[in-house]
Formats: structure tokens, C-alpha cells, sequence
């Protein structure tokens, strides 16, 4: 059986979106030295270490695969920066903060909280301070995957949303 680290790996980041789109966003966000940043479906931590590298930020990564979780922490340490980092390994719908408690927040493909994009959003929202940034990024179907794609990632059909279902108002 393959696992997550095996049909993944190579990749800089695990997440439905192009690479080179994400280091400008991160250059451009102004977060304060030791801002709390949380990514949930944050994969082995890239997105994380970006942050914490390029804005001093304190990240909480969120992931229920303790594989991934134990290459982001190797990569933290590797770094100099495991004292920057907290990792929780559990399901999205796990998730308990105060509303305010980050100054940024991530979540790019990873489960949804609350069992939707709608509801992932609003609480994302509600969890950011005034002001803060919101990181968004979800694959989706744009058609019928082929069996061989699926066989070939491990992806089972639902795990990716429609693209109507992508189109849904968000309110929050």
C-alpha cells in the first residue's frame, strides 16, 4: 500500500498549486517577527519554513499523517528552527483556537473543517486576527478523473472537490 510520503515525494510543496506562485505571496505578506502562522494540511512544513525563514514567524503545522509531520520537524530542526514550530498531528475537524489567534493562516488543499469549503473558510476567518492573511488553495475535478489517475495516486474519487462545489458564496 502506498502511502502519502510515497506518491508525494519529490515534491517541494503538497498542495493543488504551482510553486512558483506561492514565494511572491509569501514575500508580500507582512507578518511581524514571531507572528503566529498555522497551515492545516500542512504536508512535510514547506509552506511553514518558508515562513518562518523569511518572517521570523512561529508556525503551528496541523496534519494527520505523522509521517509528513516527522519530515517537517526534521526539516525545522535541519534549519535551526525547531524552536519555532509546533506540530499537531490530527484530523482538521480536531481544531480548537480562539478566534484572533493567528496573524496568518493557511490551508491549501488539506481536509475540510466543518465539512465543507464554505465552512473551512468561515472558520479559517474567524481564527485570524484583524487584518491577517488567509492562504487558499483547493484542487478540484474540472471533469470525470480517469481510473488509471486514481489507481495511480491512491486518490479515492471523492477526494477532490468540483468545480461548482468550488464556486459556492462563502459568508463569514
Amino acid at each position: 500500500m502506498r502511502s502519502d510520503i510515497d506518491h508525494y515525494d519529490g515534491l517541494v510543496h503538497w498542495g493543488p498549486y504551482d510553486e512558483a506562485l506561492l514565494a511572491p505571496l509569501v514575500d508580500q505578506m507582512e507578518v511581524a517577527d514571531a507572528a503566529p502562522v498555522l497551515d492545516v494540511g500542512c504536508g512535510h512544513g514547506a509552506l511553514l519554513l518558508e515562513l518562518a525563514q523569511r518572517h521570523g514567524a512561529k508556525v503551528t503545522g496541523v496534519d494527520r499523517s505523522e509521517a509528513a509531520l516527522v519530515r517537517a520537524r526534521a526539516r525545522f530542526e535541519a534549519a535551526g528552527l525547531g524552536h519555532a514550530a509546533t506540530w499537531l498531528a490530527c484530523d482538521a475537524e480536531e481544531l480548537r483556537f480562539d478566534d484572533g489567534t493567528f496573524a496568518a493562516a493557511a490551508w491549501l488543499g488539506g481536509p475540510f473543517i466543518g465539512g465543507s469549503h464554505a465552512s473551512t473558510v468561515g472558520t479559517l476567518h474567524g481564527w485570524l486576527r484583524p487584518g491577517g492573511y488567509l492562504l487558499l488553495g483547493q484542487g478540484y475535478w474540472t471533469g470525470e478523473p480517469p481510473i488509471a489517475y486514481l489507481e495511480a495516486t491512491g486518490l479515492p474519487l471523492d477526494a477532490l472537490t468540483t468545480e461548482e462545489e468550488m464556486l459556492l458564496p462563502v459568508h463569514g
